[in-house]
């Protein structure tokens, strides 16, 4: 048998599967050179659906702030797959498809899957199976060859490692979102042979809608990823934040410097997930496997539209505590501004900052105090030695003098959970697959605080940035374009 080479397949309307790219080959059947007469072929049909609403296949729906919640083109494709048949009765895996046994053939806008499911006699005639699909899965994942035999739950604590998060910049060049099937899915749609029937790879089973059902069966792959999205601030487009104090007989804020974010990146990404969600996040008690490593994102820059894609962790929250060594949060640099607003500024910082773009490395250090209660202005003096004093200095990865803030990821934001209490309920910061986080700063109010390290609570008395992190919401798909059309035999 020749094997076409996979091609890209999408995700569509309420988590249709769809395909998106070409194949090498255009309209080719797969040939029967290899083909034994015992196999069991699997096919079915990715064609063009008529557009819902008006829409098209690129089309977005925009969260009134700003942010897309439809998946992109990009973020459904597939680059290869594994698929299983699993018994309905007692739901143990009898058959795997991958690598070689996964063929995709494609006509113009028309493309035929075709998997080979094994020997045929593996399977009771007339009965019903479910179909499970697992998607992208990187190197270093546990192997599901091993799953025949195992249980469709056995298969979903299997462990998918070496994921790790990824800009929108990263994500273009990788083999595209780890993805698997939800058994409530699977459910929907059915494969059961019939008696004294041949199935090859030129008269394969045509995969068919459950009896039951009035309506074309679908399949659903979900991400084993969460995505976080900056949208902009209605007030402030420009990323950029005064940093003041009360002037003397005025209640006014005096303007002492101004930080623009220009960076942003992703701390403490867990790099193992279930292949399927353990417990339920609607009850917070999604499960996290203990192998999990941490790994840190590139650093990418700060816009509105900036788009990160972070595998599923959940942290442990001990005594109502949870420090920033265990969980995933996102580190923001920025760079200090001086313009004509910051009438509180010293000269000789304002010539500091105004010349770094030109001296670089050359300019001179700047100087600040805090102590957790009182934080000073900032000063060309050194202070050597002096406790509480913070030292800032050029750097060319933000172009001027660099400051960072960091903020903890909140996935259940809920009545009596704010960042003030000192307290951390379970789930209260996660990361969850299929979820979208829209991460809007609001304000920065003083330059970075001192703080314990990683070791420190993430609810904290010393705020320094305010980031409002949108319930999240469930990353949606595409409404028109192509969808997978289960065809009755």
């Amino acid at each position: 048998m020749r094997n076409l080479k996979i091609i890209p397949i999408s995700l569509c309307a309420a988590g249709m599967l769809a395909l998106t790219g070409c194949a090498s080959e255009s309209g080719a059947e797969p040939s029967a050179g290899s083909t034994s007469a015992g196999d069991c072929w699997v096919s079915f049909e990715i064609a063009p659906a008529a557009a819902a609403a008006g829409q098209t296949s690129g089309s977005r729906a925009e969260e009134s702030a700003g942010s897309a919640t439809d998946k992109t083109i990009n973020e459904c494709r597939i680059n290869d797959l594994v698929a299983l048949l699993v018994d309905s009765d007692d739901d143990t895996v009898r058959g795997i498809a991958q690598g070689r046994d996964v063929v995709i053939a494609s006509a113009g806008q028309l493309h035929k899957v075709t998997i080979n499911m094994g020997n045929l006699s593996m399977y009771e005639k007339e009965h019903k199976y479910r179909l499970y699909v697992f998607a992208n899965l990187p190197g270093g994942y546990t192997d599901l060859s091993y799953a025949y035999g195992r249980t469709i739950e056995e298969v979903g604590k299997m462990v998918a490692g070496s994921l790790k998060a990824l800009s929108s910049r990263d994500f273009e060049g990788s083999d595209g979102l780890p993805m698997s099937t939800l058994t409530d899915e699977a459910g929907k749609i059915q494969v059961s042979l019939k008696k004294e029937t041949s199935y090859t790879s030129e008269k394969p089973y045509l995969v068919v809608q459950d009896p039951d059902m009035t309506q074309p069966g679908t399949l659903i792959l979900t991400p084993l990823c969460a995505r976080l999205d900056f949208v902009e601030n209605a007030v402030n487009k420009a990323y950029t934040y005064p940093i003041g104090h009360a002037g003397e007989g005025n209640a006014a804020n005096v303007v002492d410097v101004k930080v623009k974010l220009t960076h942003a990146m992703v701390r403490n990404a867990g790099s193992d997930v279930y292949l399927m969600p353990q417990g339920s996040a609607s009850q917070f008690n999604l499960a996290t496997p203990s192998t999990s490593v941490f790994g840190n994102s590139a650093s990418f820059s700060v816009k509105s539209g900036a788009v990160a894609y972070v595998p599923e962790y959940v942290p442990t929250v001990s005594g109502d505590r949870l420090s920033y060594n265990a969980l995933t949060y996102m580190q923001l640099d920025g760079c200090l501004v001086a313009d004509a607003q910051c009438t509180g500024m010293d000269a000789s910082v304002r010539k500091a900052i105004t010349e770094a773009a030109t001296k670089k490395s050359a300019s001179p250090k700047l100087y600040y105090f805090d102590d957790g209660l009182i934080q000073s202005q900032l000063t060309t003096i050194p202070h050597p030695g002096e406790a509480n004093w913070h030292e800032l200095a050029y750097d060319a990865t933000v172009g001027g003098y660099k400051v960072s803030y960091r903020h903890g990821i909140r996935h259940d934001a809920g009545q009596g959970k704010n960042l003030e209490d000192g307290k951390v309920f379970p789930m209260e910061y996660a990361i969850v697959r299929n979820y979208l986080y829209q991460i809007e700063v609001q304000s920065i109010g003083a330059l970075p605080h001192p703080n314990g390290g990683e070791t420190d609570n993430v609810e904290n008395t010393s705020e320094d940035i305010s980031i409002r992190i949108a319930p999240p919401a469930k990353w949606s798909y595409h409404r028109g374009g192509t969808t997978v059309e289960f065809n009755k035999d």
